[in-house]
């Protein structure tokens, strides 16, 4: 497998360059807006997009929140939890229910309920612990709707894809060692094309990966101080990047309108 990644084929696009506003595509997005998160205490280190509600949440650590904003990056609520280590990856999977993986070196994942009314949040870990060979250890989740499986990428040490089952299952899908980036710090799954997007904090860059792991359909530049978490609405048109210490970009392949 990774002879097969040295070979990958990567094109490097430039942000900001709007072709066809195809969904999903990393070139035809354009940077609408950046804010910054002055109600995230510190370390915002990830991301995702609740379907439901058309909000995001992003976790936080020192302290340990999960908050939750408007897509214009405006605070609609925060959620305190106690019991955790090192939260830095969040997933939503369904109804008020999102999934925390946590970094130290045995790792975790945990779902929590965010329900309407909930404040404060305290579970023990679930299903899984993963072991991983390095001090530099999970560091973004994403969520299979439709297999009902947890994609978590590995910081470095390798540089990795593992796919995790709620049985506490856990499969190395495939090595990125060879890709070309500093680390990876977030990850996002696509059900309608059935791609994996992940972030590279280091390199600043989205990689848009094909499920087989090898072909990198596009790498993408992006900025962002420490970008961390990586979110996109279900059609593919709206993308978020949340970046340490405190800050949000939103990109669109469908013009700002509204954004602002």
């Amino acid at each position: 497998m990774a002879a097969a990644v040295c070979a990958l084929a990567v094109a490097l696009l430039p942000s900001g360059a709007s072709a066809s506003g195809a969904a999903w595509d990393l070139n035809a997005f354009d940077l609408c807006k950046q804010v910054g998160l002055p109600y995230v205490d510190d370390n915002a280190s990830g991301a995702t997009y609740n379907s439901d509600t058309g909000s995001l949440w992003v976790v936080t650590r020192s302290p340990n929140h999960l908050v939750e904003l408007s897509q214009r990056g405006e605070f609609l609520r925060k959620v305190s939890w106690h019991g955790f280590d090192d939260p830095e990856g969040v997933a939503w999977v369904g109804g008020h229910y999102l999934a925390v993986v946590e970094e130290p070196t045995h790792g975790g994942i945990t779902v929590v309920n965010v329900a309407p009314g909930v404040a404060d949040v305290y579970q023990g870990r679930t299903a899984v612990g993963i072991e991983v060979w390095s001090n530099a250890g999970l560091e973004g989740i994403a969520y299979n709707h439709q297999k009902g499986v947890y994609y978590v990428v590995q910081e470095k040490g390798p540089k990795r894809v593992v796919e995790v089952h709620k049985s506490g299952y856990h499969k190395e899908l495939f090595n990125l060692e060879s890709v070309g980036v500093g680390d990876l710090s977030g990850i996002y799954y696509s059900s309608s094309i059935d791609n994996l997007f992940i972030l590279s904090q280091e390199s600043r860059s989205v990689i848009r990966l094909a499920m087989d792991g090898n072909s990198v359909q596009q790498r993408w530049d992006i900025g962002g101080d420490r970008p961390e978490g990586i979110a996109f609405t279900p059609d593919g048109q709206k993308m978020f990047i949340v970046s340490e210490p405190r800050s949000m970009s939103v990109y669109s392949t469908n013009g700002c309108d509204g954004i602002y």
